[in-house]
């Protein structure tokens, strides 16, 4: 994951996970006296992202779980996607939307 561009789109046709704001088809720039550090915080957009947090990713979105609630957010994941898998499949039946929330 990168807030910037990514210069090798192979990767991504090989299915990588390659989350990057762009591609850049140019020779990338490296600046080894730039200051960086390893084991710190970093900024993606407007999140920080702690060493211990979790990143979850796809093609259309990141988001960021701080380690202290990660185990309440898979559960609840875990939950709504069964909620989803089960709505799909009634509707392929012979449901609607509507008897699925209850309406007439």
């Amino acid at each position: 994951m990168i807030h910037g561009g990514v210069r090798d789109s192979r990767l991504i046709e090989l299915g990588w996970p390659v989350f990057a704001e762009r591609l850049c088809v140019r020779r990338a720039a490296k600046d080894l006296w730039g200051g960086g550090k390893l084991g710190e915080p970093v900024r993606l957009c407007d999140v920080t992202v702690g060493l211990d947090d979790l990143i979850v990713a796809d093609t259309d979105c990141f988001v960021c779980v701080t380690k202290g609630i990660a185990d309440e957010v898979r559960t609840r994941s875990v939950g709504r996607e069964w909620t989803e898998t089960e709505y799909i499949r009634r509707l392929r039946g012979d449901g609607t939307i509507g008897a699925l929330y209850g309406l007439p």
